[in-house]
């Protein structure tokens, strides 16, 4: 599903201190690394698209969302695990899975459990 490279800009995710994904320098494309099949690869994906979604909404980066047109070199709206994205919040757009700040909020306060608006 592509490669990854050791980019300035790109971002690695672990899980457990295991490769879980890789953020394309520019943060439109996602490689996703978990096990085939099993609760596992499950646990590992949900857990890509909830540090994704901090990151998109992270205020100290004054970030007001995220586009992910592409997971593994498909197209993001189409992707099997695309589901785990749209659970945590990401919309799916013509243009990928998109997540933006909650309008009229000025910035997002995100934790592992909520959302929450300041």
């Amino acid at each position: 599903g592509g490669r990854s490279a050791r980019i300035s800009g790109a971002k690695v995710i672990l899980v457990d201190g295991v490769l879980a994904g890789y953020l394309r320098r520019g943060e439109r494309d996602v490689l996703l690394f978990a096990p085939d099949d099993g609760p596992q690869r499950s646990q590992m994906i949900r857990e890509v698209a909830r540090m994704l979604k901090h990151l998109a909404l992270a205020r100290e980066e004054g970030r007001r969302g995220m586009l992910v047109e592409g997971i593994n070199g498909q197209d993001a709206t189409a992707h099997p695990d695309a589901r785990f994205f749209l659970a945590e919040g990401f919309a799916a757009t013509a243009f990928g899975l998109q997540l933006r700040a909650p309008a009229g909020s000025a910035t997002a306060t995100v934790d592992r459990d909520s959302t929450s608006t300041d």
